[in-house]
């Protein structure tokens, strides 16, 4: 009877090397971070004064609007899809 539990426990404690494996699986974890998304450049605008005003011609005012409704909104997309990936793969590493 007591060669059976010395042999369930000698049994039950044995361990295996999770090291390696984890090391592995974090360095892919942390091979999957994306690249942060640059930054939408502001486009060069030719202004004009006259009459104490400042003017625009319709080509700038153009590119400005594309910057303010069309880049600036997609840089925020794609950067909160950069934080949701890294979010989940610190989870990944944290939570393993």
């Amino acid at each position: 009877m007591i060669l059976l539990v010395v042999l369930i426990g000698l049994t039950g404690c044995t361990t295996t090397d999770v090291k390696k494996e984890s090391a592995a699986y974090n360095s892919i974890l942390i091979e999957m971070i994306p690249f942060t998304p640059s930054i939408p450049s502001l486009p060069v605008l030719n202004w004009s004064y006259e009459d104490n005003k400042y003017y625009l011609n319709e080509r700038d005012v153009d590119q400005l609007l594309n910057y303010g409704e069309n880049e600036l909104p997609f840089y925020r997309f794609e950067m909160d899809n950069f934080n949701k990936q890294l979010e989940l793969i610190i989870d990944g590493i944290i939570n393993k």
